[in-house]
């Protein structure tokens, strides 16, 4: 929720994932009173993915990061539910609703560096998911 660990991750993932795809993706935090570092187990997370998510520093959602027409997806429900009370968007899903199916990404916050591989192998799973959803509403144009 405040953009210093799961966002960062799945922003950068799904850049990865959807690099022939012409979309913005973008990751901003919903509790978030100062920019903070991603947090360092999420950095070496990816860096063994081959990633980097060093110098980037959390971001706050504001109005003007839900233009008209802006799919919004949400990491839990929790979090759709924030965003539900402060903007009230038109596309706004959990990332398994979107793709149709139950469960939810570990949060690994506070826990040893396996929550967060198994948190980024995951996002990786999901967002794959979501690509394939994403190019399945793009064919049907």
């Amino acid at each position: 929720m405040n953009n210093t660990c799961m966002g960062p991750m799945a922003e950068l993932l799904m850049k990865h994932i959807t690099v022939h795809k012409d979309i913005e993706i973008i990751s901003r935090g919903l509790i978030v009173l100062f920019p903070e570092p991603v947090n360092p187990k999420a950095i070496a997370v990816m860096r063994q993915k081959g990633i980097i998510l060093d110098n980037r520093t959390s971001v706050p959602l504001t109005e003007e990061d839900i233009p008209e027409g802006t799919l919004i997806l949400a990491i839990g429900n929790k979090e759709k539910e924030m965003v539900i009370e402060t903007y009230a968007p038109d596309d706004l899903f959990t990332v398994s609703e979107f793709v149709g199916e139950a469960g939810e990404i570990p949060d690994p916050y506070g826990k040893e560096m396996d929550a967060y591989i198994e948190c980024c192998n995951s996002l990786i799973e999901w967002l794959h998911k979501v690509d394939n959803k994403l190019t399945m509403l793009e064919n049907e144009e």
